[in-house]
């Protein structure tokens, strides 16, 4: 019999969750007490809200989802983006994934959230999908070539675009375990953080100057490669040195799925959308 509860915030539990993730991703060690401290409580927009389900008292899945803001037409919402999922081998395949961000998303539609995104990889986009009502919006774009990147330019046509702020993209840019680096283009910073890929840096957004802290330090590296995930329609890249990695080449696939949480059945236009990697948590 399990027991399904709002995850327990304070140091033990941040510690419960993050030996419990940390087991079902060893690889993945930024996932320590101080990172989900930063991830959970420290953002901006609001603390984040998901369940542990627990059994003979003993943490056996953890689902969370952090606030975000976006602009969804011409209207400014505070939304939910899906994040840290992890159930133990041995409870596996018994229907807690879907419990928790079934909970999470209940949840987060009463305290007013207007929609809910995922960013999902071959494990999570089937129920994701298929079970718990988001929209299979289209995977996100990879790409590889010579600096720099084509320009974002001001779209009038987008329907969806994460909105940041200058507190939240100092909360963002303090994430414990990456070392960020920018890089100035007259009014605008570019920031970027380093891949796992023989040494190239991966464009994660692109701010005005002005709100972009002074003291992540410049880009110096001699790997004049870059890469660049995401969606944006306003990105001209026809006549750069850019090359879209194949899905198939891929790591892991990234897909973007979206679930309205307002009751009515809002869907998005995939060739309508900015997203960069700052906007969600693989970067």
């Amino acid at each position: 019999m399990t027991e399904i509860r709002p995850f327990d915030r304070s140091a033990a539990g941040l510690e419960e969750i993050a030996s419990l993730l940390r087991s079902r991703f060893p690889g993945a060690g930024h996932l320590s007490p101080a990172y989900l401290g930063w991830d959970y409580d420290h953002n901006p927009a609001g603390a984040a809200i998901g369940y542990n389900a627990y059994a003979d008292g003993q943490l056996v899945a953890h689902f969370a989802s952090r606030p975000m803001r976006a602009r969804i037409g011409n209207r400014d919402e505070l939304g939910l983006l899906t994040q840290h999922a992890a159930t133990r081998a041995d409870y596996a395949g018994k229907g807690l994934f879907t419990q928790l961000v079934e909970r999470t998303m209940e949840t987060g539609a009463d305290a007013g959230f207007g929609f809910a995104v995922a960013v999902a990889n071959a494990n999570t986009t089937h129920p994701f999908v298929n079970k718990l009502d988001f929209q299979y919006v289209r995977p996100l774009e990879v790409k590889i070539g010579i600096a720099p990147a084509p320009r974002s330019r001001a779209d009038d046509d987008l329907q969806f675009a994460t909105t940041w702020d200058e507190r939240s993209i100092a909360w963002r840019l303090a994430r414990p375990d990456r070392p960020y680096r920018a890089t100035s283009r007259g009014d605008r910073c570019v920031v970027f953080a380093p891949s796992e890929m023989l040494g190239i840096f991966v464009e994660v957004a692109e701010f005005p100057r002005e709100l972009v802290p002074d003291s992540i330090p410049e880009l110096s590296t001699r790997n004049p490669l870059r890469a660049w995930v995401g969606l944006d329609p306003s990105r001209d890249w026809s006549r750069t040195a850019y090359l879209e990695v194949p899905v198939k080449l891929r790591p892991a696939p990234l897909n973007l799925t979206f679930r309205d949480l307002t009751g009515r059945g809002r869907t998005l236009d995939g060739d309508r959308v900015r997203i960069q990697a700052v906007d969600f948590d693989a970067f």
